[in-house]
């Protein structure tokens, strides 16, 4: 039987760590670190909304990270923006670890979606019908599998889109990514006698394989990514000195958008019609 990671255990740590050191920063600069992780990491979803605008819409999201803990929503601001940006019809989410739905399923209330579905499941065979949903969100959860994996997922995301259906990815990328700085953080966490499985991949590669499975690619770009981490003190400073309040947003923006912070790519690409 496959072995795998307990993620559940990750984020149980992750929220006492929040709690034991970051909680002083976290509940005075709440509402401006939402913003900004909004402002720099969230924007593509906008860009998916005008290709979708409607508010029927069926939505597919892969793991359920973010849900799984208030804390770490109601910093993201993920599923509350998933739900005010484009207010679907229903959300579906799969993640594969049983113990990070049963924790998710608690909070989905909190959301205020019309519709939310948790599945525990495997995105690499989604038990879920053909051509069901117009939007699949894969928030840098397959760049946790292998290769193989990787391109079974997207088959499987290809077969349950509609057609003009969207699938907004976020990847590691692998040219900034410093994924033995991560692996070094992962081990001494103290969870698992397993490595975290990371697999930063270069944003070309990932193109390729999008198009080899008759994807158009309509949208492709970087991120600034918002972690527990040395990044943390970089919002922190700015948001202490209260610059954002005297900036533009799209000067902000591109204050942070040097080539060494592009930890993430994102892609938005579109299943084509079939002739």
């Amino acid at each position: 039987m496959e072995r795998i990671f307990p993620y559940f255990k990750l984020r149980r740590k992750e929220d006492e760590d929040a709690l034991l050191f970051k909680s002083k920063i976290l509940r005075e600069s709440e509402e401006a670190f939402s913003k900004m992780y909004f402002y720099f990491f969230l924007y593509p979803f906008l860009e998916v909304r005008k290709i979708k605008p409607s508010n029927n819409l069926s939505i597919l999201k892969f793991d359920v990270w973010e849900e799984s803990s208030l804390r770490v929503s109601k910093i993201r601001h993920l599923p509350f923006l998933i739900k005010k940006i484009f207010n679907p019809k229903e959300i579906y989410f799969v993640d594969i670890d049983k113990e990070l739905v049963k924790m998710a399923r608690k909070n989905m209330k909190f959301f205020g979606f019309r519709k939310a579905i948790v599945i525990k499941g495997d995105i690499r065979h989604l038990p879920l019908p053909n051509e069901k949903f117009d939007i699949v969100i894969d928030f840098s959860t397959t760049d946790h599998l292998p290769f193989k994996d990787l391109k079974k997922t997207i088959k499987e995301v290809y077969r349950v889109l509609k057609e003009d259906g969207i699938y907004l990815m976020y990847h590691l990328n692998s040219d900034y990514f410093n994924i033995k700085r991560w692996n070094y953080y992962y081990e001494n966490v103290d969870i698992s006698s397993e490595k975290l499985p990371s697999f930063p991949r270069r944003l070309e590669k990932i193109k390729d394989l999008l198009l080899a499975e008759k994807f158009a690619i309509l949208k492709e770009g970087y991120c600034f990514p918002f972690y527990f981490d040395s990044t943390l003190f970089i919002y922190y400073r700015f948001l202490l000195n209260k610059i954002y309040e005297f900036l533009s947003r799209q000067f902000i923006f591109n204050l942070f958008n040097y080539p060494f912070l592009h930890v993430f790519f994102y892609l938005v690409a579109l299943k084509k019609k079939t002739i």
